[in-house]
């Protein structure tokens, strides 16, 4: 094997890491109906805190005129499971109970 192949596969993990993660940010920002002035960053990080799970996926929004709101999801963004997006679309929203439209009926296959 090639360097050059070695290359190419790592280049492929790239794009499809950035798809899905377009894919969950996208959700995010129909879901909780973001206006143009509105913005909604999503990363995932490597926590070195020994309390922290290693990888976190952090969902920052930000609303025109609001403060900034911060949620943590405890996973990489490919394992994000329906129940954890819900729960963020939820806090996120400032919603105490109930259901969030975020909550889809299937997550999209990575």
């Amino acid at each position: 094997m090639s360097l050059l192949a070695g290359f190419r596969g790592s280049r492929k993990r790239s794009t499809e890491e950035a798809d899905r993660r377009r894919a969950l940010k996208a959700r995010f920002v129909e879901h909780l109906a973001l206006g143009e002035d509105d913005s909604l960053t999503l990363s995932e990080i490597v926590c070195h805190d020994p309390a922290c799970p290693g990888i976190e996926t952090v969902i920052l929004l930000m609303r025109a005129g609001e403060r900034p709101r911060a949620y943590k999801i405890a996973a990489a963004v490919a394992d994000v499971t329906e129940e954890e997006i819900e729960a963020a679309c939820r806090e996120l929203a400032g919603e105490v109970a109930g259901s969030c439209p975020c909550a889809a009926d299937t997550l999209p296959t990575w």
